[in-house]
């Protein structure tokens, strides 16, 4: 959103609106400006998407986004980027007196709200990791397709991620790869 994350009072009115509206906002990554930032030869997506999506959550929590806009459903991309590594630093950030206030029933409860795709980023780790702070019945597929690097094989990777996790049984994989983005798109329940 330009050269500010969601969270800033320049985007109240818009997200006020979308909360009106019961909105599903599906948070994704850019790559950021190069302007500024050390250089550095591997391609930028391997770090900085994930962390541009940790950086808006934070920025959401720290202007109390998710208690401000309770009815919008965020979706939230690579199982929430670097998110579940920084996860003790945003709750004690929300320790902090002026944002305990904008949070008052804690991190946990606004991140269990929330809804995270796993495209590139069904691995073991990232996985057990994102059980730890995400409602299970709010984990989805995400794929990245058509805009990763590795084209259809993306699709792959996520999908043996998903079915080789020794933490999902049959019923749990059912449920992210369609009963849980169901519950998000109702309307959807009639395709197969």
């Amino acid at each position: 959103m330009g050269k500010s994350y969601l969270g800033q009072p320049e985007y109240d009115e818009f997200f006020a609106e979308l909360n009106k509206r019961k909105a599903v906002v599906f948070l994704h990554p850019v790559r950021p400006n190069a302007e500024g930032l050390a250089e550095y030869d591997f391609p930028t997506g391997i770090v900085e998407l994930t962390t541009d999506t940790t950086r808006a959550i934070t920025n959401m929590f720290y202007h109390g986004y998710p208690e401000r806009y309770p009815v919008i459903r965020f979706l939230i991309s690579h199982a929430g980027g670097t998110l579940p590594m920084v996860i003790y630093r945003i709750r004690n950030m929300a320790k902090k007196p002026e944002i305990a206030k904008r949070l008052p029933k804690g991190v946990d409860h606004y991140l269990r709200q929330m809804y995270f795709d796993l495209a590139q980023a069904s691995v073991p780790l990232i996985q057990r990791a994102l059980e730890d702070i995400a409602d299970p019945q709010k984990i989805l597929f995400g794929s990245d397709y058509p805009f990763s690097q590795v084209g259809e094989k993306v699709i792959d990777d996520v999908m043996q991620g998903i079915e080789s996790f020794e933490g999902y049984d049959e019923r749990r994989r059912d449920m992210i790869f369609r009963e849980n983005a169901l519950g998000l798109f109702p309307r959807f329940a009639t395709a197969r």
